[in-house]
């Protein structure tokens, strides 16, 4: 822009005082504050409003790993705002990027290109927009005054970046400590979506877990701001699930997959779906840092859920332990008392089991164990309790069944029995059948001791009357009415 062009009418030396201040505001201010502090003496030293109506200031840095201008912040009516807009290099006038000289764009405003150079290096821009079409700013003072403005610039860069930096430390570190102290995969990932939303600035969070196969998600946690991270059921599928980590092509975002032994077990998808910002610099490393971190949770956790579980389940069964079942069943039956539910305890014991252990032998009869817990697990539903209380005895507690439902899935299970024998480790198969017992809460008994003992009167009444459930289930409910 030529200095015929321009109408000199604001002091030179006065914006070049206000730029030296504004940089040493940049530099050792906190970097919010020392931005608005500085684009407010810049625009007072500017005509306050008077011969301008807007000035953007930008500063150079890189998004997702390409340079662009980053708005710090804009004046508009004298209100400093900080800013948000991003502008790519390519939208950006070749001769601002090239030459040291300002470039004056016309439409039904003036726009005034101002490069802010330290030397050759371009660090930042700034733009004055007026309704005049000429400007009352001169090419030498404005030049002048970007010069001065420069070494703030890259001073305010380097404080944002290490602040940044600092940030992502402490936040890695912080999500590090609560990942390695996580008591279970639920509160882990809960806690992970929620703060990964919080501490490292992004606008949602997910986290899909797979099956041991590696390639169909079995659940997931989600987060985003304002929300409360929470299981998404069902889960929904990955799209284009990646191996390796990679930034989103449609959203500013990342995913990072979770492995385990070379197989991947989840994967971690963060984004700026709402305000569209561009991912942080260094976030992505941050990010994989915590997903290596969380597989060795999870890892963890899932072998102290084995753990867990091998307590409360039966070794050769993988029923629960009776101690587990009466404690479980007790809690449950407390919590209802005088709550009007209904539950239905089924005891089950496989008849003359003793001469199959003497005939086969025990291995034999581990194995019909086996196919006996098997099939009583199949015919359950989800809520139901099933657990190995003695050798050939088994127990099942129905929450919010009566007795005509008890009865149904008793003579459905002994039925299965009868129709499909049991088979053996050697191809052979053996026919067994069962006897059970039926007690229904709260009306034989309000109590899980007294629940079991009566039916166990029923279960050897049963085997005492021909093992038929449709006679001696009746006959047991007549016997415990009177």
């Amino acid at each position: 822009m030529s200095e015929n062009l321009m109408e000199n009418r604001i002091d030179g030396a006065g914006l070049a005082a206000s730029a030296a201040y504004a940089a040493a505001l940049l530099a050792d201010t906190e970097p919010d504050e020392g931005v608005i502090s500085a684009c407010e003496a810049l625009w007072t030293a500017l005509g306050d409003g008077e011969h301008f109506w807007q000035m953007s200031l930008y500063r150079l840095g890189h998004i997702d790993e390409s340079p662009a201008l980053r708005e710090l912040a804009y004046v508009e009516d004298g209100q400093v705002i900080l800013g948000s807009d991003v502008l790519p290099l390519y939208q950006i006038p070749l001769q601002i990027m090239e030459v040291d000289q300002c470039l004056a764009v016309h439409s039904s405003h003036c726009e005034t290109w101002i490069p802010i150079r330290l030397g050759s290096v371009l660090t930042g821009v700034m733009v004055l927009t007026s309704l005049q079409r000429t400007t009352a700013l001169s090419e030498r003072d404005a030049l002048t005054m970007a010069h001065i403005l420069a070494l703030g610039l890259i001073h305010l860069r380097e404080v944002q970046d290490h602040k940044r930096t600092v940030q992502l430390l402490h936040a890695v570190t912080r999500l590090g400590h609560i990942i390695s102290g996580s008591s279970g995969v639920r509160q882990l990932l809960k806690t992970f979506t929620d703060l990964t939303v919080r501490l490292l600035g992004f606008d949602r969070c997910t986290v899909f877990l797979y099956d041991p196969d590696g390639q169909t998600v079995t659940s997931a946690w989600y987060s985003a701001l304002g929300e409360e991270s929470r299981e998404l059921e069902p889960p929904p599928a990955l799209p284009q699930p990646a191996f390796t980590p990679q930034r989103l092509k449609t959203i500013p975002g990342i995913q990072v997959p979770v492995f385990q032994r070379e197989v991947r077990v989840a994967t971690v998808l963060v984004d700026n779906l709402f305000s569209n910002d561009p991912v942080p610099q260094g976030a992505l490393e941050a990010v994989v840092d915590l997903t290596g971190q969380i597989g060795l949770a999870l890892e963890n956790l899932h072998l102290l859920e084995r753990l867990q579980d091998s307590a409360i389940r039966d070794d050769l069964t993988k029923l629960y332990r009776a101690g587990y079942f009466h404690q479980t069943v007790s809690a449950l039956l407390t919590e209802w008392q005088g709550d009007g539910q209904v539950g239905a305890l089924l005891l089950i014991d496989v008849d003359h089991f003793k001469q199959v252990n003497d005939v086969y032998g025990h291995i034999v009869g581990d194995a019909a164990l086996q196919q006996v817990a098997s099939a009583i697990s199949r015919r359950m539903d989800s809520v139901h309790i099933a657990a190995r209380i003695g050798g050939d005895e088994f127990a099942v507690f129905m929450p919010d069944v009566d007795r005509d439902g008890a009865t149904r899935r008793a003579a459905e299970l002994q039925a299965s029995f009868r129709e499909q024998p049991i088979l053996l480790p050697d191809g052979n198969f053996l026919d067994l059948t069962i006897s059970v017992g039926i007690a229904v809460f709260p009306d034989d008994a309000d109590a899980f001791v007294p629940l079991l003992q009566q039916s166990d009167q029923c279960m050897y009444r049963a085997k005492r009357r021909g093992r038929v459930l449709d006679r001696h289930a009746e006959r047991s409910a007549e016997d415990m009415a009177t």
